[in-house]
């Protein structure tokens, strides 16, 4: 397992890890037609959870890529979403900014974050082709954890 972490290092309880294999994708059937993608979000933390479904996957990339202000992540999933989806425009409905109220609908722990981009771009090869990999291959998985048990 690599881990990857950009800036500084600190003692984080949470521990994020993407297992990225290569070969055999399995696309979905779904065509938007033009119509637009929505991207959700979600709240990764220190649950202690594997992901293995591809909207999840997404999720995850999309508050990556929204949350570290990664243009070139961003652009990335777009393009293969609207090549693998048939869709138009992808929709970002969710919000990483902490609101005045304290509240948020979308983020990665702050000591995990970087961990897509570290796998997809570091681990060599085509970038394009390892998010692909991630996304669509069903070796290809998300795991959360956290370092307090």
């Amino acid at each position: 397992m690599k881990i990857y972490r950009y800036g500084h290092e600190t003692n984080s309880s949470s521990s994020h890890s993407l297992t990225l294999r290569h070969g055999e994708y399995i696309l979905p059937t779904k065509d938007y037609k033009g119509e637009p993608y929505h991207i959700t979000g979600g709240m990764f933390g220190w649950e202690i959870e594997t992901y293995h479904d591809i909207p999840t996957k997404i999720n995850y990339v999309a508050v990556e890529a929204m949350q570290t202000g990664n243009d070139e992540l961003k652009s990335l999933l777009i393009e293969l979403l609207q090549e693998i989806y048939n869709c138009g425009e992808v929709l970002f409905d969710f919000n990483t900014d902490w609101a005045v109220d304290g509240d948020m609908n979308a983020y990665i722990d702050h000591q995990s974050y970087g961990t897509v981009w570290g796998e997809i771009y570091c681990s060599g090869g085509n970038t394009k082709n390892n998010l692909m990999n991630f996304l669509f291959n069903p070796g290809s998985y998300l795991s959360t954890d956290n370092d307090n048990h």
